[in-house]
């Protein structure tokens, strides 16, 4: 169930008042302007096209009378329209504004699950291949998370391989499904159609799949079994830093990307991974060692992704500029328990926030206008 804050912005209205007020002055007026040139609508002089009588001559282009030809407000500064000449949407002269309450919605982003398909995803996972398990936590007609998710995510498959990388043919070799509503079948289709095959050039994987997503924001679900190799080096294994890069780039574009270890992963490697995927220090990533425990994952991370993103409705510029709050308490900016911005509008929590949202928690933002 959608929950969500109302947009509220209040503005100020200044009302200014001067000049005389008394019958005399409107006397005086009267017989000023009833004097003159004989052709002025005015009687102030000037000529005879001029409909604000104040002097200026040009007659047909500034409805203020002051003289500045095309300012709305009067006061000469030409863009402001408040007329106060700061720029200011209130008008109050500061440059600033009250604070406002922004609308949060939540989001059912694209999702695709992208399969490691090098020849090690062939190895043993407790009974089955890493290959044969990935298959049965998607598709199994019983716990298969696709067909748990596919009417409230719209979900995709990619797998990535090469043969030699770029000595052997095109590299990366991909199979694609875009993601969409109800695409279980397509999905378990084109999977069923796939086999382990040789090298994983992960970062070559991780750039291709930028443009699936049409600039929208969304998530990539990576199932990998070892360090990743390159199309330009495909032996030894020695990709790591090259994926951590192209994890950056694709989170830089509105795309998470979320670590699911089915295998050795080594180093320092699948951590700087995780903190690549999701924008920050010390993100979450899944590890499990059998299959239950890999359905298990793939279905809290597949609940997590859509009610715990949240459109804004507006563009936000400084985020460190709003306050995000669950229940009446802060969350923490880029904090593994707390929020992060996705995109201008767009913003996700984390663990705990997240878990305490799907729990029924109510979330509510509020910025000042320097965010904005």
């Amino acid at each position: 169930m959608a929950r969500r804050t109302s947009l509220v912005v209040a503005f100020a209205t200044l009302a200014l008042g001067c000049g005389r007020t008394d019958l005399l002055w409107g006397i005086d007026s009267y017989a000023s302007e009833s004097t003159g040139d004989g052709d002025e609508a005015t009687g102030d002089g000037d000529g005879d096209d001029e409909p604000t009588g104040d002097g200026d001559g040009d007659g047909d282009d500034d409805p203020t009378g002051d003289g500045d030809g095309d300012d709305p407000t009067g006061d000469g500064d030409g863009d402001d329209p408040t007329g106060d000449g700061d720029g200011d949407p209130i008008g109050d002269g500061d440059g600033d504004c009250s604070s406002m309450a922004v609308n949060l919605v939540p989001q059912q982003p694209p999702v695709i699950v992208l399969l490691d398909r090098g020849d090690h995803m062939a190895g043993n996972f407790a009974g089955p291949s890493r290959w044969e398990a990935i298959g049965l936590a998607l598709f199994d007609p019983i716990q298969g998370v696709s067909w748990a998710w596919e009417d409230v995510r719209r979900l995709g498959l990619a797998s990535f391989t090469s043969f030699g990388g770029d000595g052997g043919g095109a590299c990366p070799v991909l199979e694609i499904v875009a993601p969409a509503a109800l695409n279980a079948a397509t999905m378990e289709a084109s999977f069923l159609g796939q086999a382990p095959e040789q090298d994983n050039p992960l970062a070559d994987a991780l750039t291709a799949m930028i443009p699936l997503f049409a600039g929208e924001p969304g998530h990539l679900v990576l199932l990998t079994g070892r360090n990743p190799d390159t199309c330009a080096t495909p032996n030894p294994q020695q990709g790591g830093a090259q994926a951590v890069l192209a994890a950056q780039d694709a989170f830089a574009a509105g795309i998470q990307t979320h670590l699911v270890a089915v295998g050795n992963l080594t180093g320092n490697y699948p951590q700087s991974l995780a903190n690549a995927g999701a924008g920050m220090d010390g993100a979450p990533w899944l590890s499990p060692n059998n299959l239950a425990a890999l359905a298990t994952g793939l279905d809290g991370l597949l609940a997590g992704l859509g009610s715990c993103e949240l459109g804004l409705g507006v563009a936000v510029a400084d985020p460190s500029a709003c306050v995000l709050e669950l229940d009446g308490a802060a969350l923490i900016p880029d904090d593994p328990n707390g929020w992060s911005q996705l995109a201008s509008d767009r913003v996700q929590l984390n663990g705990a926030a997240c878990a305490a949202l799907d729990q029924g928690a109510s979330v509510a933002m509020t910025c000042s206008c320097d965010a904005f």
